[in-house]
């Protein structure tokens, strides 16, 4: 529900509430990055987002600094298993992370 306030309900909607969008500007903090995680790259120590075109279009419309991971919802094989979603160095940067 936060999420549907934050996006649909702000200022910038005419909404009444003074928010920030955070995955409006550089970087994803969630959800927004989750089905494109193949696609995410190591930049120095920054897992980046670039844009990927498909046949839906192009998605992120700029570059995105992936903040956080959002691993809930849904039953599915494999869950919590990042080495079956991203790539092998992006694998071995999110173990330095999380020990």
């Amino acid at each position: 529900m936060l999420n549907i306030m934050v996006f649909y309900c702000g200022e910038a909607f005419g909404g009444p509430y003074k928010v920030r969008f955070l995955d409006d500007e550089d970087s994803f903090f969630g959800l927004a990055s989750k089905g494109y995680w193949p696609n995410v790259i190591l930049r120095g120590e920054e897992l980046v987002l670039p844009p990927t075109t498909d046949e839906l279009g192009t998605y992120p419309d700029r570059e995105k600094i992936i903040r956080a991971i959002h691993w809930a919802g849904g039953n599915q094989a494999g869950k919590m298993n990042y080495r079956l979603h991203f790539q092998p160095n992006v694998c071995k940067r999110l173990d330095e992370l999380v020990k």
